[in-house]
């Protein structure tokens, strides 16, 4: 009985040294064929691709701005009272292409204060959007938000002001970011970004802003540049002759000619002692 109990034994210790000649063996063959297969390397390190879309230096992207704060006239916040505030959208820590897009929250403000995208209050604000691509070299994209509060004489608008008398108006606003191009829009220059800035350089000279629609059907739109941000007092022109003066350009795209190109004349009327950045920004309506 004991002789087979050995036989037994003796054979399990043979199978369990047979079974680890084989592993040791097998090992570094496995572990070389899952490296350099690239399927499981433990030298491998994954690159995770960055997404992290900055609002006002801020990586919150549901804002707020206090209208107090941002008046230009000095008034005090109340009917005729004018103002400006900035949203910069930076993507430089975004490795993606990507799309966004503006919103103000307009639900707890007087009836009678509006928002624009010019300074000249002519173009009504309802939201701004852009494409940010992985290529384009300028990575932020800025954004002048013009409001005023009008004063209208009558008994329902003086009840609705009286409202937000002596009272904090915060306005919200949020930025979505997508991390894909879902939708499209206006190219400038080559770069699909609806605001941008043209360096001025001497006394007088012109520039082009090249439109591209392709991604559009027709569409009137509108030029805007912030004349009042620049030293000394810019004019801009239509003609080389310098006559006939322009504050914005208003056209039409018919759905045909995808391109356009507007060359614009500048001229200041005192000596520069640098170059200038001219805003701009072109609203689709």
């Amino acid at each position: 009985m004991n002789n087979k109990k050995n036989f037994f034994l003796r054979k399990n210790i043979i199978i369990i040294l047979f079974l680890t000649l084989v592993l040791t063996i097998s090992f570094p063959y496995c572990y070389s064929y899952f490296t350099t297969s690239g399927r499981f390397s433990v030298t491998d390190n994954i690159k995770i691709l960055k997404f992290i879309p900055k609002v006002n230096n801020s990586v919150n992207l549901n804002q707020e701005i206090d209208l107090s704060t941002t008046i230009t006239n000095e008034k005090n916040l109340s009917p005729v009272a004018e103002g400006k505030f900035k949203i910069d959208i930076d993507l430089s820590d975004v490795e993606y292409d990507s799309y966004y897009k503006v919103y103000l929250d307009n639900s707890n403000i007087p009836q009678n204060l509006h928002f624009y995208v010019d300074e000249n209050y002519t173009s009504e604000l309802t939201f701004i959007e852009g494409v940010q691509y992985l290529d384009n070299v300028d990575k932020l994209a800025e954004h002048f938000i013009y409001w005023k509060w009008d004063y209208v004489n009558s008994d329902a608008a003086n009840s609705n002001d009286n409202l937000f008398m002596n009272k904090e108006i915060t306005v919200p606003f949020k930025v979505d970011v997508i991390s894909r191009v879902n939708q499209n829009t206006i190219l400038v220059n080559d770069i699909e970004k609806p605001t941008g800035r043209i360096l001025l350089v001497g006394q007088e000279g012109s520039f082009n802003l090249k439109l591209d629609f392709k991604n559009l059907l027709s569409t009137n739109y509108k030029i805007h540049f912030n004349l009042n941000d620049v030293p000394n007092k810019l004019h801009l022109y239509s003609d080389s002759s310098y006559t006939n003066e322009i504050t914005d350009i208003s056209d039409f795209y018919d759905g045909v000619n995808k391109t356009i190109t507007k060359t614009i004349y500048y001229r200041f009327e005192g000596p520069l002692d640098t170059f200038t950045m001219l805003y701009y920004i072109i609203y689709l309506s």
